[in-house]
């Protein structure tokens, strides 16, 4: 291409020599006058410009990239045609431009869309823990047995659980935006219909709770494939500690929030408002939300993003990742051909199931705090309900703020070059492993030991350090799945929470099965401990940060410069 400026910029001189020559040779031709001498001017002038720029965009991407004699700098005596143009400097060549990032390491786009998924977490949040405090007055109100509180509770986990594969499927085949947006309304539409649904008969209200754990099954796959997207991976920890403190947040909120709203209002009013909050979400996500970040195309990895390695030394980029127009899609000769999501390299891989270990083990003692937490500091402890309530947001509050520090100290600690991201995630997954565990073991021993009930507050201290350390997940399985595919993240996440949720429900079952058998709290955390443990070792044994899909496969990560 320069070598045609080049070539342009002759003929206009030379163009501009024949007319003066005749000119001065045959009277008969008027000299040029002053519009014409400044129009050939202007063009030479220009084609001069924009020929300096290309050689000094050459030159530069030579000595940066490829060893290549530089352009010859003969072409600058173009650079003085009969405008006298000034010599181009380098520092006049500016680059793409593109917005710095902001506040962890987000731009401006980056952060609406992951603070409206924050957001979104905390509303789900509460459409799952209303019916667990509303359903005291209704069961008073419709003289449900427990057999039927049972069933009621129990049935969002079902629905919730069997529709996670299935949406994580939809939202890495089609637009996110669309995917979550009809969730979000699916589950929030439902929530408000709940009091009416419950008027109806019990069927109708269990069918309503079996939609509203179906429709708020797309969060999480959804979340984790936009994070994939809007997040470098050296913030990745951050922000999934903050979307996990949206979750905490919301399940506080709604344990704060519902007791007076069902005093002064009655039970509906809860369902109404956080129902009501999920509508009110979609006005903002449906003109704001997006599925890719706007991006340019990079010049290089290593300007752009900081690396690390991963545990084969490679070199690994922290670039996020970029969705297709038409996700899972391919372009052949100018006609868009589906990718086949490639379900056996996925299912075959050793870091999938290390996750599915990892996440299935927490969900176990994660599941058992939701479900018994109140009730164990009644029991145990001796506390009414109105204290045992307060005193159950404690542990939430730590592992709330916990998530969020390890998050943070994950994201620097992969910062540093050369820092293994198998290393790194192994540490946090230990912590948010082990950890826990010696804290329900300290929990069994007291219960076991115990003839007069257990401390509260001993039992509050030990149980917000399990919280808390548990919060490093953040750090550890809850990443681990964007780091080996990006791409097929919202597949591989609905693989191992669906699975993670059957655990924690049979974890739930057990600990009441348990505590009908021996009456004692002592077994439990015993239990919870033994299965932190396994949950450990099998991450720590076979977890590699390793990417699934080399480069060149089809399925790699596609990577992109966000604006």
């Amino acid at each position: 291409m320069g070598v045609l400026l080049v070539h342009a910029l002759q003929e206009v001189d030379g163009f501009k020599k024949d007319l003066r020559a005749q000119s001065s040779t045959r009277g008969a031709l008027r000299p040029l006058n002053a519009p014409a001498a400044q129009s050939l001017s202007c063009l030479q002038g220009g084609f001069a410009n924009l020929a300096l720029r290309m050689a000094v965009s050459t030159q530069k991407d030579s000595a940066r990239m490829v060893r290549q004699p530089p352009v010859d700098p003969s072409i600058d005596k173009y650079a003085a045609s009969d405008l006298a143009l000034p010599p181009l400097k380098e520092a006049h060549l500016a680059p793409p431009v593109q917005e710095k990032p902001k506040l962890l390491g987000l731009t401006r786009q980056a952060a609406l869309v992951i603070g409206l998924i924050i957001a979104i977490g905390a509303v789900g949040a509460q459409d799952r823990v209303v019916m667990s405090i509303a359903m005291m007055p209704i069961a008073k109100e419709f003289g449900f047995s427990d057999v039927d509180v049972g069933a009621i509770s129990s049935i969002y986990s079902f629905g919730y659980t069997f529709a996670l594969l299935p949406m994580g499927f939809l939202v890495q085949r089609f637009s996110t935006k669309v995917v979550l947006s009809i969730g979000v309304f699916l589950w929030s539409l439902l929530t408000i219909l709940s009091p009416g649904a419950t008027y109806v008969s019990q069927k109708a209200i269990i069918l309503a709770r079996l939609g509203v754990g179906a429709g708020e099954a797309v969060i999480v796959p959804a979340m984790n494939d936009l994070v994939s997207r809007f997040v470098p991976s050296t913030s990745k920890g951050t922000i999934m500690s903050l979307i996990n403190t949206g979750f905490s947040l919301g399940t506080i909120s709604a344990l704060l929030l519902s007791p007076p709203l069902i005093l002064k209002y009655g039970w509906p009013m809860p369902f109404f408002l956080y129902g009501g909050l999920g509508l009110l979400w979609l006005a903002l996500w449906i003109p704001l939300g997006r599925d890719n970040p706007t991006t340019k195309k990079m010049e290089t990895i290593e300007t752009l993003a900081p690396v690390a390695n991963d545990n084969d030394g490679r070199t690994v980029s922290f670039l996020p990742h970029s969705k297709p127009a038409s996700a899972a899609s391919e372009i052949d000769g100018g006609k868009e051909k589906r990718t086949p999501i490639p379900w056996r390299t996925l299912l075959s891989h050793k870091a999938l199931w290390a996750s599915t270990a990892a996440h299935a083990t927490s969900n176990w003692a994660l599941y058992v705090n939701y479900a018994w937490l109140p009730s164990f500091f009644s029991r145990a402890c001796g506390l009414d309900i109105t204290k045992s309530s307060l005193i159950s947001i404690i542990p939430y509050v730590g592992g709330a703020i916990m998530s969020f520090v390890a998050g943070y100290t994950a994201d620097t600690m992969l910062k540093r070059r050369g820092t293994d991201l198998t290393s790194v995630r192994k540490r946090f997954q230990g912590v948010a492993s082990v950890g826990p565990a010696i804290c329900c073991a300290a929990l069994a021993y007291l219960a076991f030991q115990g003839t007069t009930g257990m401390s509260p507050v001993v039992a509050a201290v030990l149980l917000t350090a399990m919280q808390s350390l548990h919060a490093f997940n953040s750090g550890g399985y809850m990443c681990a799945l964007q780091d080996i595919s990006a791409r097929y993240s919202s597949v591989l996440y609905g693989i191992t929470a669906a699975l993670a949720s059957v655990v924690g429900a049979v974890g739930t079952y057990i600990a009441g099965y348990v505590l009908d058998l021996t009456g004692n709290w002592g077994t439990v955390f015993a239990l919870n401990a033994l299965v932190y443990l396994i949950g450990a070792a099998a991450f720590a044994t076979a977890y590699s940060g390793k990417k699934i899909f080399p480069s060149s496969s089809p399925h790699a990560d596609v990577h992109s410069t966000p604006m």
